[in-house]
């Protein structure tokens, strides 16, 4: 036998709705799919002084059980750092990252639907500078390519979508 096939997902994004995310078990039959208003969730983003910072996006890792790469909730704070997804879907586990550029992005924060009042914290980057050499004769190098990161919690998390090129080897 072939095996068994997990069974297909449809996403829905609607105005005035939370988004779905539903497994459909016959697809052979036409579906139902009920759309609920979901419920608010907002909150804060600060810096580590409490000031707000706006700008910040805040975007989930996943939503749903098998990660459709579709379903996009995605926000940015306004200037007073306030945050607010009007229609937050009740019934789907979802991961969000807190990203800045001029501050520490955080990850795998969960949001409560209903709860308008989280606030958040961004750190500022950590800068690390230095210069490569090569090991042998320790001159330092011309053109390198650094990328920052950070690891916790079993992964690494890289900073920059790319690595960053220096030409004089320091960084």
């Amino acid at each position: 036998g072939s095996g068994s096939q997990p069974p297909p997902l449809v996403s829905v994004d609607a105005p005035g709705f939370a988004v779905a995310v539903v497994s459909v078990n016959q697809p052979d039959e036409p579906v139902t799919i009920r759309l609920s208003p979901g419920k608010p969730v907002g909150g804060r983003v600060l810096d580590a002084s409490g000031k707000p910072i706006a700008g910040v996006m805040i975007a989930n890792d996943f939503l749903g059980p098998m990660n459709p790469p579709t379903v996009k909730l995605v926000v940015r704070t306004d200037a007073t750092g306030v945050f607010w997804f009007t229609h937050f879907p009740t019934d789907l586990t979802a991961s969000f990252s807190v990203m800045h550029p001029d501050h520490t992005n955080l990850r795998r924060q969960e949001f409560t639907p209903g709860k308008v009042d989280h606030q958040l914290t961004l750190a500022s980057p950590l800068v690390v500078a230095g210069r490569v050499v090569d090991e042998v004769t320790d001159e330092q190098l011309g053109r390198v390519m650094v990328q920052q990161g950070t690891t916790g919690s079993g992964h690494t998390t890289w900073r920059f979508q790319r690595p960053v090129a220096y030409d004089d080897g320091r960084f």
